[in-house]
């Protein structure tokens, strides 16, 4: 079965040149926040973790950290996924609940990696990426 229409390129011309628009690669500060994120996710786990045991155990209370180890799990993958370049937009949310749950387990260690992340995040190129704004047009200094 044949067509009517005329082929959409003759023979030999090239396809016309669309341009795709690539993603700017996510910034290094960015990617550094997720690894701390992944740390902080990774230790608090283990703390809401032993906390639920322990606590259970000799105070039938262990349940109330359960929501700190949903939160690790939550800050683990978000940090892994940020570490690895992935765009997560509620990253800052997901950093500042994490602060909650790493201060509740008494994760000291989580905690100041926490605060590393927060530090890295509050960087303006990694905010303007976060958001998908070009860091370098809308910079409160111009260019």
């Amino acid at each position: 079965m044949q067509s009517d229409l005329p082929p959409a390129f003759p023979s030999g011309a090239a396809s016309p040149a669309s341009p795709v628009p690539t993603p700017a690669p996510a910034p290094r500060d960015y990617r550094t926040a997720g690894a701390f994120l992944f740390a902080a996710g990774l230790t608090t786990g283990l703390c809401a973790l032993l906390c639920i045991v322990l606590l259970f155990l000799c105070f039938c209370i262990g349940v109330l950290w359960i929501p700190c180890l949903a939160m690790a799990v939550i800050t683990t993958v978000c940090g892994w996924r940020a570490m690895h370049g992935e765009r997560v937009g509620n990253l800052r949310v997901v950093n500042a609940l994490a602060l909650v749950a790493a201060l509740l387990c008494g994760d000291l260690i989580g905690l100041v990696l926490n605060v590393l992340a927060l530090v890295w995040l509050s960087n303006f190129a990694v905010s303007s990426w976060i958001e998908g704004r070009d860091a370098v047009a809308s910079s409160p200094h111009g260019s």
